[in-house]
């Protein structure tokens, strides 16, 4: 596995999470409901929310489970443009498609 270095993995975890606030609060749900469906605790959600804990994998599918949106939807969403990203964060997210497509 490549070593991430850990600015990489904030910077990815911060938009993440980012992303993942946005899509809850767009369908009205609350992290005490999402914690629930995902079986999280919702303090959790608030830390993956808040970019202090890195996502997993299982995170990323359950979210996007009950979230109902596509895992790359959600990785597109926390990705800022391609020409602002410094390239450990683009090969981060080209990491994280791959990681996905082997899932779906």
């Amino acid at each position: 596995m490549d070593y991430i270095p850990n600015q990489t993995v904030n910077t990815f975890s911060f938009a993440f999470g980012k992303a993942v606030r946005q899509l809850r609060k767009n369908k009205r749900v609350t992290q005490v409901w999402l914690a629930k469906q995902m079986g999280m605790t919702s303090s959790y959600i608030s830390l993956v929310e808040g970019g202090k804990k890195a996502p997993s994998l299982k995170f990323l599918r359950l979210a996007c489970k009950d979230l109902q949106v596509a895992p790359e939807i959600l990785l597109f969403c926390a990705a800022m443009p391609a020409d602002m990203m410094k390239r450990e964060d683009r090969e981060l997210i080209n990491t994280a498609r791959r990681i996905i497509e082997e899932y779906l």
